[in-house]
């Protein structure tokens, strides 16, 4: 497929990148003079230096025979503006506009086809929804959650000492009292795809396949026991601080799936501190939600943890723009007592500092952005839920088996699976399967499975018609 992807900076750089790994004809436009020519030197596909609103540059990207134009530019109004601009003058199926407005998200929401959008992404918001997962499943981790079962991916940092350190897998099996798999291992600046005898490290990331209460009790012998996440305090007041705020006011910390248990207690509105060193901001927070303690004053001055009491949190939530920053204050308020921490990062190899520092889970916009434009992409052939994972390298991905695909009445030992992939979960009538290599694949059940960029389509392709 061929594809036109308006703005090289970061979001639409990983775009092309993951597409360029799948073999689909990319085109970047860029009218930053050095970032295209960044971009060019980085990316094995055509770069045009140009604005991404301009006819003539539009042409000369090609776009009369595109299937996708997606506009990542740094600003709404030219996003939308090129995506009207292509809907008038090319016969483009699908227009993607990356909108940070809410207002501006809203109308094209409500407005089907506003300024030739078909899929609107708000990074944001998307973000926004990160946290809000990784604050009701108790801030453990980072979540993945799919849509047809309580089959989750987290993500954890082997520490010293764990039970996990110096053990192939399959010695791991017998230490937790719940059945998990280990689908992926992040060591220093390279991934595993592992097998039984794979030896764990002390420092290594694994991603562990499991249900929701597997993963209850691998936490439990982790010594990262659930916890209720009442106090909650939040450093920085931008769009992402928002939107949380908004939900927790509506929904509470609540885990849903144990608060619709019979006989279950619901949990009492939240304590929320903000922090916020703008006044403005502090004011319109103040205003919009007068329930919540709002603090205006810069999250490193001295004294201002002792004066606030947050050390009596139950969670810190850091999404200033200054991810370094958000790093610093969650170690710091580890260290005065605050048990579980949600950082906002930005660069890939952060994440995986964040873990090594203790941080318990990290959120990441340019991920949320760039699942969000591959969801819709391969929502095309029925893919329900896309995660990218190191820095976009691995996929993982939910889709059913069609009847007539490869795979109906396959058992999985037998579906030749390109090296680094794998199917990590089998979901039938709502329940979760081991994916076990002699189990037979039957017509409408749910996969899960992950596999690189270069080899995800190959992959998705073996379920599909």
């Amino acid at each position: 497929m061929k594809m036109v992807i308006g703005g090289a900076g970061v979001v639409g750089m990983q775009i092309a990148r993951q597409l360029i790994a799948e073999h689909n004809d990319v085109v970047l436009i860029e009218s930053e003079t050095s970032q295209a020519r960044h971009a060019g030197e980085r990316l094995d596909c055509m770069v045009v230096n140009g604005a991404v609103n301009n006819l003539a540059v539009l042409r000369e990207a090609g776009l009369s025979d595109a299937e996708y134009f997606i506009a990542v530019t740094g600003s709404d109004e030219i996003n939308m503006i090129s995506c009207a601009v292509v809907a008038q003058n090319f016969e483009v199926p699908y227009k993607v506009a990356r909108i940070r407005s809410f207002e501006y998200s809203e109308s094209i929401t409500q407005h089907r086809g506003f300024m030739g959008v078909d899929w609107v992404v708000t990074p944001e918001t998307e973000t926004a929804q990160a946290v809000i997962r990784s604050i009701e499943h108790g801030a453990t981790s980072d979540v993945m959650v799919f849509e047809h079962s309580d089959v989750q991916i987290r993500s954890f940092t082997v520490e010293a000492g764990s039970e996990f350190a110096d053990r192939t897998l399959l010695e791991t099996g017998s230490l937790i009292p719940a059945s998990f798999l280990v689908v992926v291992v992040l060591r220093e600046n390279a991934y595993i795809i592992p097998s039984g005898e794979t030896r764990i490290r002390q420092g290594d990331v694994l991603y562990v396949v499991t249900t929701k209460s597997g993963f209850e009790l691998l936490f439990d012998a982790l010594g990262k026991q659930r916890r209720e996440l009442h106090r909650i305090v939040l450093v920085g007041g931008g769009r992402i601080a928002t939107q949380v705020l908004n939900h927790l006011y509506r929904h509470g910390p609540a885990d849903h799936y144990h608060a619709r248990r019979p006989g279950f207690r619901a949990r009492r509105e939240p304590e929320i501190k903000v922090i916020e060193r703008d006044k403005e901001k502090s004011r319109r927070i103040a205003e919009r939600f007068p329930k919540a303690v709002v603090i205006n004053a810069d999250i490193a001055e001295d004294d201002l943890f002792e004066e606030e009491r947050l050390g009596l949190a139950d969670v810190l939530v850091a999404t200033t723009e200054n991810q370094e920053l958000n790093m610093v204050t969650a170690v710091y308020a580890k260290s005065r007592g605050i048990p579980r921490s949600i950082v906002l990062v930005g660069k890939a190899n952060y994440i995986k500092i964040a873990s090594n520092l203790g941080i318990d889970a990290s959120v990441s916009l340019k991920n949320a952005t760039v699942d969000s434009v591959l969801r819709f992409i391969r929502g095309r052939s029925n893919v329900s839920t896309v995660y990218s994972i190191f820095d976009g390298a691995l996929e993982v991905i939910e889709l059913p088996v069609h009847p007539e695909s490869k795979a109906a009445g396959a058992r999985i030992q037998d579906l030749p699976l390109p090296k680094d992939s794998l199917v990590v979960a089998l979901i039938r009538a709502g329940e979760h399967l081991v994916p076990r290599g002699d189990r037979v694949i039957q017509a409408d059940d749910q996969v899960i499975a992950i596999a690189t960029s270069a080899q995800i389509d190959r992959v998705q392709r073996f379920f599909t018609r």
